[in-house]
């Protein structure tokens, strides 16, 4: 998907979202991001996306936590509920969200195979993990999701051949920067479209 169908997903969630409730009032919330401990990922601009995907499309009001703001410090603990609202209420914010990214990967994966004779292998990049939509005021939940966004990559057929390795396969540094960034800016706009009916539905 390119970076002008990503922008005409954007566009499409956003004219649903404000066909359906037109009169609603923009709302505040925040977006907290909190890799877990053993996932080590660089360059990661899913939040980045998100903030603007709400701000922008969804016409939502956001705010960017900021560790030295003299506020509370930002929480980690999604099941910590009371806290996160708490938190939450101190920065004038009605409804929260809580992103939790288990992993984001890249890896190269045998769609078909008929021994000795033909085989196909496609490049997918999968970005998990999970996210919790928080009430403030009413101090609960109201939604939790899986992430679990797949985008594909190259593909190639190889006849007589099996080789994960081929160089067709193979991504560029800057091809897997524009790789990365598509799977971001699509899960970004899968949880926009899950989060938002819910924020103008309360």
């Amino acid at each position: 998907m390119t970076s002008r169908r990503l922008h005409i997903v954007f566009l499409f969630i956003a004219m649903c979202l404000t066909a359906a409730a037109p009169a609603q009032q923009t709302r505040r919330i925040v977006g907290i991001i909190s890799e877990t401990p053993s996932a080590s990922i660089p360059d990661f601009t899913l939040l980045d996306r998100l903030y603007d995907g709400l701000a922008t499309y969804a016409d939502l009001d956001v705010i960017i936590p900021e560790e030295d703001s003299g506020k509370a410090e930002t929480p980690n603990d999604r099941f910590n509920l009371p806290k996160l609202a708490d938190w939450g209420q101190l920065h004038g914010c009605r409804y929260l969200l809580y992103l939790q990214v288990e992993s984001r990967r890249i890896a190269t994966h045998k769609q078909l195979s008929i021994p000795f004779v033909l085989s196909r292998y496609v490049v997918r990049g999968r970005l998990t993990g999970t996210y919790i939509l928080i009430d403030t005021q009413r101090r609960k939940a109201i939604n939790t999701w899986n992430l679990c966004t797949t985008i594909g990559g190259p593909r190639q057929w190889q006849v007589f051949d099996d080789y994960r390795d081929d160089p067709d396969l193979q991504l560029s540094a800057s091809e897997k920067v524009a790789f990365l960034q598509k799977l971001e800016t699509t899960a970004a706009a899968e949880i926009i479209g899950n989060i938002v009916p819910l924020v103008r539905g309360h």
